[in-house]
């Protein structure tokens, strides 16, 4: 066995341990990404109860955004990464994770003046358009889409952690030659990239450190 092959395995058993102390709970979840299809159709019948609510197709947005970020790990487990890189990795995982299902129960308790689906296809654009300012280095139109965001509903996804690191950084940002828009890509995919569109987190990864 290489030194390579002997580092990726060493890799792969750190993050294991990782998950399996930090991320227990996360293995129902984890669950409805391999299975999918089969689990999903028995929610669309039944209801699980979780946190004291009936839950169904809300778990499919969790599970789609687990199984994202968990793919990305893998990957970049293959790749040879630091094991401390990956561990960060994990650990905005478990974050996400928590938060997101917490924003489960939440979101049954918002729901008197506008309705979830409403309030989600809302913020699901603004957050689009922030993150498409982003990769167009327009600090003011990134802003702008994700206090709209921030606004409507402060703990979806990462919406207040990306206007804050934007707020943060504002003032080197507004020279789109900036290097500072280069630490921004990256802190956003690694940290920040929970619930992002496959698609726009395709255009992250080009432009982020390789």
């Amino acid at each position: 066995m290489n030194d390579n092959t002997e580092q990726k395995l060493a890799a792969y058993r750190l993050v294991l341990d990782y998950i399996k102390v930090f991320l227990w709970p996360a293995i129902l979840i984890l669950a409805f990404a391999v299975y999918g299809d089969k689990l999903f159709k028995i929610i669309e019948q039944r209801e699980i109860d979780a946190f004291g609510l009936k839950l169904g197709k809300q778990i499919e947005d969790i599970s789609s955004n687990y199984e994202a970020q968990i793919a990305q790990l893998k990957k970049d487990i293959q790749a040879s990464q630091e094991p401390a890189t990956l561990l960060k990795k994990v650990d905005g995982i478990q974050v996400n994770l928590a938060k997101q299902l917490s924003n489960v129960k939440q979101s049954v308790l918002l729901t008197k003046t506008q309705s979830v689906p409403n309030r989600k296809a809302q913020v699901d654009q603004y957050e689009r358009a922030g993150f498409n300012a982003i990769l167009a280095r327009d600090i003011s139109e990134a802003l702008s889409q994700f206090s709209a965001a921030q606004a409507i509903w402060p703990d979806y996804h990462n919406v207040s952690e990306v206007k804050r690191l934007l707020s943060k950084q504002k003032n080197q940002l507004h020279d789109s030659q900036s290097t500072a828009w280069q630490a921004v890509f990256d802190t956003i995919l690694m940290q920040y990239s929970w619930g992002m569109p496959d698609d726009i987190r395709a255009q992250f990864r080009q432009v982020a450190t390789k």
